[in-house]
Formats: C-alpha cells, structure tokens, sequence
C-alpha cells in the first residue's frame, strides 16, 4: 500500500510521517523509516468492512478524516492525536 501525501498544517503539501514528521517517499513508503508509524489512515475498528481482506479498493481513509464513513468509529490518525 502506498503512503499518503499529507497536509499537517499551514496548507503545504508535505511528504512527512504524522507522528515524527520524517520526510517520506509517497510512492514507496508505508510506513516511516524512523519511527515506523503507518503513513495511511485506517478505521480503528477491526470489524468494519473497510479492514476486511479483498477491500483494498476501500481500505483507506482520507488523510484528514476523523471518524469512518461506513461505521462511525474513530480513524487511526483521530485516536492517535495525529489530527
């Protein structure tokens, strides 16, 4: 799965980890190099259909949204403070 572009603050398109805000490549990473935070935004529930396998299509969520379209339920990013 490939990293997100993310945009924390100030409106600039920036390629850095949510968590310790390390440069990444958007087209190879997933997961920081430096702190090994994910770079994509999930569902925190685990029984939602967005985590169910052969949902790849669906699996992630925008980089800025706080809780899941389909079941409510926090994102990854929203519980870890990340936005």
């Amino acid at each position: 799965m490939i990293g997100l572009v993310t945009n924390w603050g100030g409106g600039e398109i920036m390629n850095k980890c949510p968590n310790c805000k390390q440069e990444f490549n958007p087209e190879e990473d997933s997961y920081c190099f430096n702190c090994g935070e994910s770079l994509a935004n999930f569902c925190s529930d685990d029984e939602c259909i967005r985590n169910e396998q052969g949902n790849e299509d669906i699996l992630e969520l925008p980089k800025d949204a706080c809780f899941c379209n389909y079941c409510g339920s926090k994102s990854t990013f929203y519980a870890k403070g990340f936005i």
